[in-house]
């Protein structure tokens, strides 16, 4: 008859079998938890930027926003301004012309 039951081991010898392959089973554990954690925190950090750089781009593009706004509104008041001069300039040549007219200098033409 044969004895395939585990053999018996005194408690003292029962810690001489932790070999090799267990403390690198132990250390390959550690490793893989190690990784995973790092892999959460990166994506933790990623997501945290994401969201800041988004409110980053949004605050820019309103800041643009504004911008533009201000830019058209100034260049419209410069248009505003150069037709307005422009009249204003076409009034002064029309009287200048008109009083030469009177004083008798445009008559010696």
């Amino acid at each position: 008859m044969t004895d395939d039951s585990p053999p018996r081991l005194e408690p003292e010898k029962r810690f001489t079998l932790i070999g090799f392959a267990h403390i690198l089973q132990v250390v390959q554990i550690i490793f893989i938890l190690g990784v995973g954690a790092a892999f959460i925190m990166t994506r933790w950090d990623l997501e945290s930027m994401k969201t800041t750089y988004s409110l980053d781009r949004t605050n820019m593009e309103i800041r643009v926003g504004i911008v533009e706004k201000t830019l058209a509104r100034q260049e419209t008041e410069i248009h505003d301004y150069i037709v307005h001069s422009g009249e204003a300039l076409q009034k002064i040549n029309d009287a200048l012309t008109d009083l030469r007219l009177r004083s008798g200098q445009g008559k010696r033409g």
